[in-house]
């Protein structure tokens, strides 16, 4: 056990851990989601990866070439293929802006805007550990890792209460934000002489973040000065 490629969920539990003997590769993360879709039947929404500009088409590739070869029932072939792969929020800024931008978390709809990664934290965890580890034999190193795991399960089942407390507080944090930030729109298209239906339309299109571009995109009679 050279490494080890962890996929946690979004709170940070540990769904499917694999040894990478051989360094890291495509195969490695295709193997968590085969047996995390195929296997266990959880199907995710969004999978992050460090290098999702790269491994994103592959994946969805081998998952169309996967249904149409009958190794997965259709549905879930027709979903691993168009699974949403973007770059991590912290690792988008180890690419390029070109890059970044196409592959943006925050181009998802209903993705949030997550900035944290629970991969890192749990790598970092077992990192600490690796730096003795890696002079046990492979059968000794394991069984280590199991139990480190069920450690990290066991922190975060006792953390988890706090945890969705505190995602709790800054969604209602950021809703106060937006509903001022809404109203501030509103105030402004009324200025223009924007109805306040289009306005509600734009918004459920777009999204506020999005607002005053696509005013000037959509409705050409908007004068400049409400961008």
């Amino acid at each position: 056990m050279c490494h080890t490629l962890c996929y946690p969920c979004r709170h940070g539990f540990a769904l499917l851990v694999v040894n990478m003997p051989t360094g890291e590769r495509f195969v490695y993360a295709q193997c968590l989601l085969h047996v995390l879709m195929s296997v266990h039947k959880v199907w995710p929404y969004i999978s992050f990866y460090d290098i999702n500009c790269k491994f994103g088409p592959h994946f969805h590739k081998v998952a169309a070439e996967c249904g149409r070869a009958g190794m997965w029932p259709p549905e879930l072939a027709a979903w691993a293929s168009q699974l949403h792969m973007p770059l991590p929020p912290f690792h988008k800024y180890m690419h390029s802006a070109a890059c970044a931008a196409q592959h943006a978390l925050e181009l998802l709809p209903a993705a949030g805007l997550g900035a944290g990664e629970p991969t890192e934290v749990l790598n970092r965890y077992l990192g600490i550990a690796g730096t003795v580890l890696q002079y046990a034999t492979k059968a000794v190193r394991a069984v280590w890792l199991e139990v480190l795991l069920l450690s990290w399960r066991l922190k975060k089942e006792n953390d988890l209460p706090m945890l969705l407390w505190r995602m709790w507080c800054k969604a209602r944090v950021q809703q106060a934000s937006y509903g001022d930030e809404q109203e501030q729109l509103w105030d402004q298209a009324e200025a223009e002489g924007i109805d306040k239906a289009q306005v509600c339309g734009v918004l459920g299109k777009y999204g506020a973040s999005k607002l005053q571009h696509s005013w000037r995109q959509h409705s050409p009679q908007v004068p400049k000065s409400c961008s």
